[in-house]
């Protein structure tokens, strides 16, 4: 059982970790990208534009909340109101920095399918989702598409979906739109290679910064096989009573019968 966050994190993330490469250099420069920063704070491990310095998004959701209150003096009212303001404000860049990973991580995994659909180290699985424009969290009458089918890396798959809802769902960004990020992404790529320790160690902390966990840099000194093993699922044995075995049948001898005397 993982006895620390570390280790509960690659547990958590073990479906991908356990394609993790060592090789990657710890530091990837990218000059020349147009989205420079977001890739940089990706490949180095700094969430933190990503999280608000929070562990899990319950942390985050609940510091939010609670931090405009209990940092202010009530008797103070305009201190009050600027430091649920500042509060605001902190939890709305977050909120936007979020839904722009979100962004990011499918545009990545479009990209990925499009320029390296024949690669086979991990397992490709499909995702049927539909995409419909929101208005006040309503549905608009009319917007809803249907069959927008995608191939993805079976271990990045569900973090896929996940950011497919945020961006379709919540950004009303049509799946159609590509933004500059997916320049960078291609040629990222094609610098790399499809299967690189690098290429590697970017999407992994993509994923990380995706489902809120530590980055590779912290976790890829508790990467033993302990952890990373395949979960086993326990085979149900029939029920009722037990099958009597069965002796095997004499096998019939065919040494010759001995000849009488006389």
């Amino acid at each position: 059982m993982p006895d620390s966050p570390r280790e509960a994190n690659v547990a958590s993330a073990a479906p991908v970790l356990r394609f993790y490469k060592r090789g990657a250099p710890e530091q990837y420069d990218f000059t020349g990208y147009e989205m420079q920063g977001f890739m940089q704070n990706v490949y180095s491990g700094n969430f933190e534009p990503f999280t608000g310095g929070h562990r899990t998004y319950n942390d985050w959701k609940s510091s939010t909340i609670h931090s405009g209150f209990g940092n202010a003096d009530v008797r103070n009212p305009l201190g009050f109101l600027l430091n649920l303001t500042e509060t605001a404000a902190k939890a709305s860049e977050v909120s936007n920095r979020r839904d722009a990973l979100a962004l990011s991580y499918y545009v990545y995994h479009i990209t990925y399918q499009e320029q390296c659909g024949t690669d086979k180290e991990m397992p490709w699985g499909v995702s049927a989702l539909e995409f419909f424009l929101t208005e006040n969290d309503v549905e608009v009458s009319g917007s809803r598409t249907k069959g927008n089918v995608y191939v993805v890396r079976e271990p990045f798959r569900g973090a896929f979906n996940e950011a497919y809802g945020t961006v379709g769902n919540t950004n009303n960004v049509s799946p159609s739109i590509t933004p500059p990020i997916q320049n960078d992404f291609r040629k990222f790529l094609k610098q790399e290679g499809c299967t690189s320790p690098a290429v590697r160690f970017f999407e992994t902390n993509l994923y990380l910064a995706m489902k809120w966990q530590l980055p590779l840099q912290e976790l890829k000194d508790h990467l033993n096989s302990e952890l990373l093993k395949p979960a086993t699922i326990p085979v149900e044995k029939p029920s009722g009573p037990p099958v009597p075995k069965t002796k095997p049948a004499a096998r019939e001898s065919t040494r010759p019968a001995p000849r009488r005397k006389g």
